[in-house]
C-alpha cells in the first residue's frame, strides 16, 4: 500500500503510488508536455522563452521541468528526458515505467 504524502506541487495530502505528485496535478503536469511536445514538433531546438511564448506555460514552469529532469537542456534547446536504464522517452523522473516493473519483480 502506498504512503501519504503532501504533493510536491500544491501540498495536497494523497496517498502515493510512487509518485510525488497527487493525481490532479500529474494530469496537469501532462498537459503542459503535451503542449510542449506539440510546439517542439514544430519548432524543433526552441529555448525556453520560445516555448514559453508558444504554449502560454510559464518559464518559471519550464524551468521547474528542466530541474527535476523532465525536460532536458540541450544547447539552450529543450528535449524530452530519457530513461536511464533502457533509453525510451520518458515524461517524468529517471526510470520509465516498464524498467521500473521489471525491478520490483
Amino acid at each position: 500500500m502506498g504512503e501519504l504524502l503532501n504533493c510536491a506541487e500544491c501540498g495536497t495530502l494523497f496517498l502515493s503510488n510512487g509518485s510525488t505528485v497527487c493525481q490532479a496535478c500529474s494530469i496537469k503536469i501532462k498537459g503542459y508536455i503535451k503542449k510542449v511536445d506539440n510546439f517542439l514538433r514544430s519548432n524543433p531546438g526552441a529555448n525556453i522563452s520560445e516555448i514559453s511564448a508558444g504554449t502560454d506555460i510559464s518559464e518559471k514552469t519550464l524551468r521547474h521541468f528542466v530541474n527535476e529532469g523532465v525536460l532536458v537542456m540541450n544547447n539552450n534547446a529543450i528535449k524530452y528526458s530519457r530513461c536511464i536504464l533502457c533509453g525510451a522517452k520518458i515524461l517524468e523522473g529517471k526510470i520509465c515505467s516498464a524498467c521500473r516493473k521489471k525491478m520490483t519483480k
